[in-house]
């Protein structure tokens, strides 16, 4: 089952990667493909894990979890993308550059908080 679980998530991991990159098409400091695809990738394989198995079985394996969660963090991860900086307020260029750091750093941690617990819930499974 292991092998079937990852080839599932690989497979829509890269499918909703690809779509992502093609509708969003964002550039930012924070943006990167790798990490798109690695939170979906991570995140449809513990939806195993998170959804009652439903959908049609394939290869001894329900494959709708993995599509539904995986959905879900693509969609959500589509939300977070800004496609052009907030012009509401005038900021001096060191204050602006300090907040832009802080922000990329805070979205460092979450991201690999975010990672660490999708593993964890993943190796839980299988244990």
């Amino acid at each position: 089952m292991f092998f079937i679980h990852f080839f599932f998530a690989l497979l829509i991991g890269l499918v909703l990667t690809a779509l992502f990159a093609l509708i969003v098409q964002a550039k930012g400091a924070w943006f990167s493909l790798l990490a798109v695809f690695v939170i979906i990738f991570l995140a449809s394989w513990a939806g195993d894990v998170w959804l009652h198995p439903f959908g049609v079985p394939l290869w001894g394996t329900y494959w709708l979890p993995f599509l539904v969660v995986g959905l879900i963090f693509s969609l959500l991860l589509g939300a977070l993308v800004s496609s052009s900086p907030s012009t509401v307020e005038v900021v001096e260029p060191q204050k602006e550059e300090a907040r832009r750091r802080k922000a990329i750093i805070a979205l460092g941690v979450f991201f690999w908080i975010l990672v660490g617990v999708l593993i964890a819930a993943i190796i839980v499974h299988y244990l």
